[in-house]
């Protein structure tokens, strides 16, 4: 339980929101066809404005094409490829509701990547979501048309050996997971009134 939690909140807290965190260290082990699956179905089933749902998602298992994603990943990122599944995800931007300027298809991708989460958590895998990639390089592996955009990379697998991975990488992995208190990120009633 964290530190600044109260024991009553922390008993209706969902585990996996508790206890998910986005490893580093995967294992090559395949994933069972029903798992992958179900993670796709997790993806499908996210809420999304207006049930636009602009989520296409690729996933990448053969061992040839995830070579090609190499050179898209940032030199940081390469412990990635001990994993068994990229997941991307792209959505087209124009066919999206815009909606008083926003565009809704970046807030929908993000929720149905947050369902892709859980629901490995919820079946013993690990699924870490990748800031540094090149677009333009994912387009290229993957033959994505230039009219999408790649929202986000999954990498997804079960949970490998920590001493596989580089000291900097390592160090990433056992640091605890830190959040900003209630009292920072949550007003009451009006901006900038404090929460009691």
């Amino acid at each position: 339980m964290p530190k600044d939690m109260s024991p009553e909140t922390a008993v209706l807290m969902n585990q996996a929101i508790m206890e998910r965190h986005s490893t580093h260290a995967f294992s090559n082990l395949p994933i069972e066809k029903a798992k992958v699956t179900a993670l796709l179905e997790a993806a499908r089933w996210a809420p999304s404005s207006r049930n636009n749902q602009p989520w296409r998602l690729i996933m990448v298992t053969d061992p040839q094409v995830l070579a090609s994603l190499k050179p898209a990943l940032a030199r940081g990122n390469q412990w990635a490829f001990d994993a068994p599944l990229i997941i991307v995800m792209t959505a087209d931007p124009d066919s999206d509701d815009i909606i008083d300027g926003k565009p809704y298809y970046l807030f929908d991708c993000g929720i149905a990547t947050e369902n892709l989460l859980l629901q490995a958590f919820s079946m013993g895998l690990q699924a870490h979501p990748l800031a540094g990639w090149s677009e333009s390089a994912v387009k290229e592996a993957l033959s994505i048309p230039e009219s999408m955009r790649v929202v986000i990379v999954i990498v997804v697998g079960y949970k490998g050996k920590i001493e596989t991975l580089d000291e900097y990488t390592q160090q990433k992995e056992v640091h605890s997971v830190v959040r900003k208190p209630l009292s920072e990120i949550v007003y009451r009633n009006r901006w900038g009134q404090k929460m009691p």
